[in-house]
């Protein structure tokens, strides 16, 4: 179909592309093969999901991810509720999510960026902890460069209406998060860490 010029970017009525569906179950070579062809990388469905978040949702797909990270998707376009790939990668517990995690923060992956509802990369990610120690990390160093003393994270109680990351954590009973998450400064006072953006 590629030789034969179909059309790359047709898209079905929710918006979802050949790359899209590739992103989701197909491999790195069908993917490369598209994206060489030029179709569109930063294309979404009608509800602002693209290619990239499609593979960060599936469970696996790291090679899937690393490709069109490597044609150069953009990691921070947002859908409709402002969740990115590094959040939808986060917040998937199935199989890669640190590794995937680490190629779109390497890709300059945006970790301070809020949802609609004020939820961060590192509030999705609940109760896994080698991930959140990646996005605190990764999350003080970006403070840094732009001169903050304080990472931002939704960590207040405001009506009950979300978990915050430090209760989560304590909840799980996590020794070892609770210890990364309490020398965070925690100044952003909004709470909705919760699943309803995703």
């Amino acid at each position: 179909l590629l030789d034969a010029k179909a059309e790359l970017n047709g898209a079905d009525a929710d918006g979802k592309t050949a790359l899209m569906v590739a992103a989701g179950s197909g491999d790195a070579a069908r993917l490369k093969a598209l994206s060489d062809a030029k179709a569109e990388l930063n294309g979404a469905t009608k509800d602002g999901r693209t290619a990239l978040m499609v593979a960060a949702d599936a469970d696996g797909g790291l090679e899937r991810l690393s490709a069109l990270l490597d044609a150069k998707a953009d990691p921070n376009v947002a859908d409709a509720n402002g969740v990115n790939a590094l959040m939808r990668a986060v917040f998937n517990k199935g199989s890669g999510s640190l590794e995937k995690t680490t190629a779109l923060l390497t890709a300059n992956a945006n970790v301070l960026a809020e949802t609609g509802s004020g939820s961060t990369a590192i509030s999705l990610a609940a109760q896994n902890c080698a991930v959140r120690q990646l996005l605190l990390e990764a999350a003080s160093a970006a403070a840094a460069a732009v001169g903050r003393r304080t990472v931002h994270i939704d960590a207040g109680i405001d009506g009950g209406e979300g978990w915050p990351a430090l209760m989560t954590a304590a909840f799980a009973s996590d020794a070892g998060e609770m210890q990364a998450l309490l020398p965070v400064s925690y100044t952003h006072l909004r709470a909705h860490e919760t699943e309803a953006d995703l």
